[in-house]
């Protein structure tokens, strides 16, 4: 008798234009290049939650390799914010998006909030991906995406990208 696996995985629907890709820091130190090919594509909506560049920006202060990755993928995000503007969105703790990176943090105080579930950076970059979610539309109008002709039935409005591990 087959045995039925412990932990099943479902396939995400992801349609350009349609789903909202919410990048986490690993992706953008591990995958700069497949990163820049979403954003230069503009059939994407790639969002790079704050707390994101405030953790590259800890990072590129290191002499090491991961300095190096961090200091070219805010290199990168730098110089495209504003000339990939309809695909690239740096988005503040509140939902306000960035046009430049001249003022990239913001005040983060886990303490302050005894109702609040966030208390860390990763919880930061959920809730950004949440935010996302609430306040979803779909852009592919707006993008070189061909939405029109696409069966959206089923498919996810945003993805959280990253390489952590989530537990159950």
């Amino acid at each position: 008798r087959p045995r039925s696996p412990k932990h099943t995985r479902s396939t995400l629907q992801v349609i350009p234009g349609y789903t909202v890709l919410v990048i986490d820091t690993n992706i953008l130190l591990s995958s700069l290049s497949i990163f820049s090919s979403l954003v230069e594509s503009l059939q994407w909506t790639v969002v790079v939650p704050l707390p994101v560049i405030m953790e590259l920006d800890g990072l590129a202060s290191n002499a090491s390799p991961l300095g190096e990755a961090a200091t070219a993928a805010l290199g990168y995000i730098t110089s495209h914010i504003r000339s990939h503007s309809m695909s690239l969105k740096v988005q503040t703790s509140r939902g306000n998006y960035l046009s430049s990176l001249n003022i990239r943090t913001e005040e983060v105080d886990f303490a302050g909030d005894e109702a609040s579930w966030e208390r860390n950076m990763d919880d930061l970059i959920l809730r950004a991906a949440i935010w996302q979610d609430e306040h979803w539309i779909d852009r592919s109008a707006m993008l070189q995406s061909d939405g029109a002709t696409r069966d959206t039935s089923g498919a996810a409005k945003v993805v959280l990208l990253s390489f952590d591990r989530m537990r159950e």
